[in-house]
């Protein structure tokens, strides 16, 4: 990563409070300026598409009892080879931890061996009977379901923790995006980059994949001053997911939203903007049902509030103000 910060004059990596590592901006930018290239070797290393050649060569077996693996869980057809691409990902960075060298080495060493994820808090009380309590759970459900029916039995050396960690960094740092088809992977330096959902807002960057020269590359979408930090957007994820994946919440996400499940057919979604379905509605299901659901589920949240000034408190206040919002328009 040093090297390739050293063809990077106007961005450097620095410790931001309350965001932890992030990447800074070292001299005045302009908007269209181009702030980063990362380039094949540089990102392959630590990629899906590498990481199939090499245990698909190496560890055949391993792979196809993955692939079988896979087809078992109950999810969209599409997410199923990503699946299989994260975990040969995870084993691939472990593997990595122990043995790689150069540029590689300094990439690696990078990476924070302590991560503050709901999925490694000792505790749950702070989110009992939230949506997000659920999601935790199903997450470390599946991390030790995938360990123990897949990699333990083939790589005796990778522990349970281990794994866990792996499967975090894989969540929290790695690139993706099907429908612009980028490469899968952990790219150097742009790992870095810490999230912002508003595209105004100061320092906020556009990433994309350069398919013609196969780099990753990274410009200013604004006028950024020195010493400011700079920011990509993860995607458009509420509080909630941006908590559960990545362990912060965002004081004014525009991408904030809160999930009721209504029925069995439907569900809908909580915006500042107001209340869209998910699925078909019920004709049989008026907006008295509706607004009956809504300041249902306000009771729990003022019941369960978290008065200490953290994530969860942010999270909790974020979605109480979004309930509020929709039921003050359904009353009107």
């Amino acid at each position: 990563m040093k090297h390739l910060l050293a063809t990077c004059e106007r961005i450097g990596v620095r410790e931001f409070g309350g965001f932890g590592q992030g990447v800074v901006a070292l001299r005045d930018v302009k908007a269209g300026d181009t702030l980063l290239k990362v380039p094949l070797e540089k990102w392959y290393p630590m990629s899906a598409g590498n990481a199939y050649d090499t245990y698909n060569l190496s560890r055949p077996d391993f792979c196809e009892r993955l692939i079988q693996y896979s087809k078992k869980l109950d999810t969209p057809v599409i997410g199923k080879p990503l699946f299989v691409g994260s975990v040969l990902m995870m084993v691939q960075l472990l593997d990595l931890v122990d043995n790689s060298v150069g540029d590689v080495r300094d990439h690696v060493d990078s990476i924070p061996r302590n991560i503050d994820v709901p999925i490694f808090w000792p505790s749950l009380d702070s989110v009992r009977g939230l949506p997000i309590e659920r999601a935790i759970l199903e997450q470390r459900q599946l991390i030790l379901s995938t360990y123990s029916n897949v990699v333990e039995p083939e790589f005796e050396h990778i522990s349970a923790p281990k794994f866990a960690w792996a499967w975090t960094v894989l969540l929290s740092r790695a690139i993706s995006n099907s429908k612009e088809q980028m490469p899968f992977s952990i790219a150097p330096v742009l790992d870095f980059f810490n999230h912002e959902s508003n595209r105004s807002a100061p320092g906020f960057c556009h990433h994309w994949f350069d398919h013609q020269k196969k780099e990753f590359v990274v410009s200013a979408l604004n006028d950024v001053e020195a010493d400011s930090q700079l920011f990509i957007s993860y995607g458009a994820l509420n509080n909630a997911d941006l908590l559960r994946l990545y362990g912060f919440c965002l004081e004014d996400n525009r991408d904030d939203y809160v999930a009721i499940q209504m029925d069995t057919r439907s569900s809908i979604r909580c915006t500042q903007q107001g209340v869209e379905f998910n699925g078909m509605r019920d004709p049989d299901m008026t907006d008295s049902h509706i607004l009956f659901q809504l300041e249902k589920t306000l009771a729990f949240y003022s019941t369960n509030w978290n008065h200490e000034e953290n994530y969860v408190h942010k999270l909790i206040s974020g979605e109480t103000d979004i309930l509020k919002n929709c039921i003050s328009k359904y009353k009107r």
